[in-house]
């Protein structure tokens, strides 16, 4: 029976599965490939130089044909094969083996070169800073000497870095107001090179106040977390940095030239220690 493409096809051909075995429309299988064929691609790849891909061929002809004469004249050229193939390999290994003997060294280096940078660098800054021991609590504190943080009637901000005896080093910030009235202030802003960043909502009470002999200084003395250092870098690299205390009235403060050396040199001394330099 014929299917032809009709309306009725798919009932007929439901017929003829069931009268006839099938409705088969499709061509025989494709013949296996012979031994004769495997031996000539097995002759091409060693011509190619690729005999990796002769012995794949020669394992594939020994499955097939375990007693062709193809076989056996292939089984004459598999010894020199596989010690070409195994040269081959040691030749990559010790490429390799000694590509990455040559960059452990290069990064040895750099880095012998980068802790000799670090070091160099470490003692610049340690020499701009003043040392304070705290016996008690086994900790250090630096401050920058062209900016320290101080009492009295003075505005600044500042960085100093602290270091307990165990290694652990930690960034603090004081930012203060000085002069001879109060404003009270508990927001404090920055604007940095005409940007300004989102206030700092202080609140009254965290910020801590003083007098003497006419004078007032209001102050914040705060940890600073990894993730606000980036304020402290922009402020340190800014070209015009304002700080503005802001509360019952306010003051702006541009930072000097100087004020933003001492933020890079706290930075950089901070970054030092927690990268494991000692003092």
């Amino acid at each position: 029976m014929r299917c032809d493409r009709t309306f009725f096809w798919p009932l007929l051909c439901a017929m003829a599965l069931i009268g006839l075995g099938g409705c088969d429309s499709s061509s025989s299988e494709k013949a296996p490939i012979t031994a004769t064929q495997l031996h000539a691609n097995f002759t091409k790849a060693l011509s190619d130089g690729n005999d990796s891909a002769a012995l794949v061929i020669a394992g594939t002809l020994e499955k097939r044909y375990p007693d062709s004469a193809e076989l056996a004249q292939v089984r004459v050229q598999l010894p020199a094969i596989r010690a070409r193939v195994q040269a081959l390999r040691a030749e990559q290994e010790a490429r390799a083996k000694a590509k990455r003997a040559q960059e452990a060294a290069a990064a040895e280096r750099l880095a012998r070169e980068s802790r000799a940078k670090d070091e160099e660098q470490f003692r610049k800054v340690l020499a701009k800073m003043t040392r304070k021991y705290d016996a008690v609590e086994h900790t250090t504190f630096f401050q920058p000497k062209a900016n320290p943080a101080r009492a009295g009637a003075d505005t600044y901000v500042t960085l100093y870095v602290g270091r307990d005896d165990a290694g652990s080093a930690w960034l603090r910030t004081r930012l203060q107001y000085g002069g001879d009235d109060w404003i009270f202030f508990d927001t404090i802003k920055f604007s940095i090179d005409g940007t300004t960043l989102p206030a700092q909502n202080l609140g009254h009470f965290s910020v801590q106040r003083d007098n003497s002999g006419g004078d007032v200084w209001e102050w914040i003395d705060l940890s600073v977390p990894d993730e606000a250092r980036q304020v402290f870098d922009q402020m340190a690299g800014g070209k015009v940095v304002v700080v503005r205390f802001e509360g019952k009235y306010r003051h702006d403060l541009t930072l000097s030239a100087k004020a933003k050396e001492s933020l890079r040199d706290s930075l950089e001394l901070y970054r030092l220690l927690k990268a494991g330099m000692k003092p």
